[in-house]
């Protein structure tokens, strides 16, 4: 049932050594079930029929040395030196094990503030890039790349400093922001009135609420960031009486300080009873939505925690989020346009129906439903919708063979049921990536409407539609088309507010800039086949162990993908070609070729080296061959530094966010 790409992106990320799909939810249902064979089975068939399917870090970590299993995590910040460095220090053993973390930065005082040493305060936003630094030398579980949530409330005295601090798209990149939105902030917004910055009690400033406003709009427009948080809306509905501050990175999950929650999702394009045909498989939902809340609940009893106040603060509470994905595809199977009053009649109902039913089956957990992002879940599970987004494409080039067109198997299927398929219908699909072409039926454009297609407005419609029935958030991403204005995204984020959602986040297609700037939670690398033709460029480097050719092969991006070296006589030929070779498995890893050449220059003087230098030779720059082949690349890559829309390290495609994902139509999604 598997398709390549989640093939691959098993075989990567997630599989032990030697281990098959099938035998790691075999692994992942043996732990979580323990001595219980009979729920052993059931977790085992929802998890291999891809009905349901826990969150990353529990089929990474299940069953092995270190199974840390929640992917949701809020630490505290206090105002002082050790609370910070302790946050920091926690956050990096959650990174390390394939966690996100998410943080308010509001109890830190404002930048110039007067400390007891005599000096004045750096301010919340210069801590942040503390979190950043520790979190970029940690690679999650070196699977997954850290991902950071950092929230500031809008009444804090550097909120404007907060706002803008990723317009610098090199800095933070691990980190998404959003704004702590209060009722009293909103209110002031739409009275036209001024507004107070306060730390501790104190007004250190009286602005216009407006010109906050407008400041996170024009960000928003620009970048994508901030996002906002809903934070009296989210306290409203919290059934603990302890505040929430922040939320995890893709802000689907409000936590406590020191809490956990251990995410699952249902695919519900495997709970349709047939085709455009007889609707909703209610009794099979009923079932997979029973064996996850048990999945779940015993998940958080045999999990691996990182520390002590962390799973005292997670046993308390119980917390557990069992949301969904493959809602497009449920729509498309049931013939039921994304933007339509009966979708979002539908969503309503069977969020519902999964609500009531997890708290028949755990009415000890405080809180029992999330809708995540499922960037990486969504693939092993071969479903077109991550979470609750649209498609965001119907045509995407697979790089294989040259580059093998693929069509959306849901699109291709729904042609050939009318007798319509056609290969100059496809030709346009495939260059457009969108059913609106000649020759598809007006209906058929309409239910494959893709995300960029689908007005803003139904795009916070549809997530206000779930958010009614789950406990914690919805993560969505409300796309926007380029000529989106200021006007429409704020008007996006009064809706949200407006219509009870916990948060939002908005992206304007284009408003983002190079490539691997902005870190979100995680980055799903699928390694490229080799190049049947490319274009190359000879190098001839003189080293201390003699000459070496070096061949560099470029992709269509201009990219350097493959290099080929070989020595001339009283070279070490067996160590020239493994280098060559491992240096192009890490380029068509995804690795970035800033990172080989780091690792390459770190190479030590070699003897030979300092010989041939001593004597006069004509050398290339660099202390070792290693070091000398990092000069050559570093050359030929500064002239071919691309500066261009965020592309796909898989296929060379335009990146499309979704649910704070950016998610390719290849099937590559780097998540958050």
């Amino acid at each position: 049932m598997l398709t390549d790409n989640a093939i691959k992106l098993l075989e990567l990320r997630y599989l032990q050594p030697s281990e098959t799909p099938d035998d790691m939810f075999r692994r992942v249902a043996k732990y979580i079930a323990g001595n219980d064979v009979e729920w052993e089975e059931r977790y085992y068939k929802v998890m291999s029929n891809l009905d349901f399917l826990p969150n990353s870090p529990c089929l990474m970590n299940a069953g092995t040395d270190n199974p840390m299993m929640s992917a949701c995590y809020v630490l505290p910040i206090e105002d002082d030196m050790v609370s910070i460095m302790d946050a920091v220090k926690h956050a990096v053993m959650i990174n390390k094990y394939g966690g996100g973390t998410g943080f308010s930065f509001s109890r830190l005082r404002p930048a110039g503030d007067p400390l007891s040493t005599g000096g004045t305060a750096s301010g919340p936003v210069s801590f942040m890039r503390i979190f950043d630094v520790a979190t970029d030398v940690v690679k999650q579980g070196g699977r997954r790349k850290g991902a950071n949530m950092g929230v500031l409330r809008v009444d804090h005295p550097d909120i404007m400093e907060f706002i803008c601090c990723k317009d610098d798209t090199t800095k933070l990149t691990n980190f998404n922001i959003s704004v702590g939105i209060t009722d009293e902030f909103m209110k002031a917004v739409e009275d036209d009135t001024d507004f107070d910055l306060r730390f501790n009690g104190k007004v250190y400033k009286t602005v216009r609420a407006r010109e906050i406003w407008d400041a996170i709009i024009e960000h928003a427009w620009a970048t994508g960031e901030p996002g906002l948080v809903f934070l009296d809306t989210i306290n409203k509905k919290h059934p603990v009486d302890e505040e929430i501050e922040a939320t995890n990175p893709c802000g689907e999950q409000p936590l406590l300080p020191y809490e956990s929650c251990c995410l699952g999702s249902i695919n519900l394009a495997n709970h349709v009873t047939s085709y455009a045909a007889v609707g909703v498989d209610w009794d099979k939902l009923d079932n997979t939505v029973q064996v996850a809340v048990h999945f779940l609940n015993n998940l958080i009893d045999k999990n691996m925690y990182p520390l002590p106040e962390i799973e005292q603060q997670t046993k308390k509470y119980r917390k557990i989020g069992l949301g969904v994905m493959g809602w497009a595809d449920m729509l498309i199977k049931l013939g039921i346009p994304y933007v339509s009053d009966e979708a979002l009649e539908l969503a309503e109902e069977v969020m519902k129906f999964i609500n009531v039913k997890a708290k028949e089956y755990a009415p000890n957990n405080t809180t029992r439903t999330t809708i995540a992002p499922t960037g990486s879940i969504s693939i092993i599970a071969g479903v077109e919708g991550y979470g609750i987004e649209p498609l965001f494409a119907l045509a995407y080039t697979k790089n294989v063979a040259g580059g093998l067109k693929v069509v959306s198997p849901l699109f291709e299927k729904a042609l050939r049921d009318r007798n319509l398929y056609d290969s100059k219908i496809m030709e346009q699909v495939i260059k457009k990536g969108t059913a609106n072409v000649p020759g598809v039926p007006d209906d058929l454009k309409k239910l494959f409407a893709t995300a960029r297609e689908i007005p803003p407005e139904w795009h916070v419609c549809m997530q206000s539609a779930f958010q009614r029935y789950v406990e914690n958030a919805v993560s969505k991403t409300i796309n926007m088309p380029a000529n989106a204005t200021k006007e429409d995204i704020s008007e996006a984020y009064k809706l949200a507010y407006i219509l009870d959602c916990k948060g939002i986040t908005v992206y304007r297609e284009g408003s983002r800039k190079d490539v691997f700037t902005v870190g979100k939670a995680e980055e799903d690398v699928f390694i490229k086949p080799a190049m049947e033709v490319a274009n190359g460029t000879r190098i001839k480097l003189r080293t201390g162990c003699g000459t070496a050719y070096m061949m560099v092969f470029y992709d269509e991006n201009g990219d350097i993908v493959e290099t080929f070296i070989n020595t001339s006589k009283g070279g070490c030929t067996v160590y020239t070609q493994a280098t060559s070779r491992l240096i192009s498995l890490a380029l068509r890893a995804g690795i970035p070729i800033e990172e080989v050449i780091d690792q390459l220059h770190s190479a030590g003087v070699c003897p030979a080296y300092q010989y041939a230098k001593g004597s006069g030779k004509d050398l290339s720059p660099g202390r070792s061959c290693a070091s000398a082949i990092a000069h050559a690349l570093e050359e030929l890559q500064n002239k071919h530094i691309r500066k261009t829309e965020r592309v796909c390290p898989e296929c060379g495609q335009a990146l499309i966010p979704e649910s704070g994902c950016w998610v390719c139509k290849c099937g590559y999604s780097k998540c958050s």
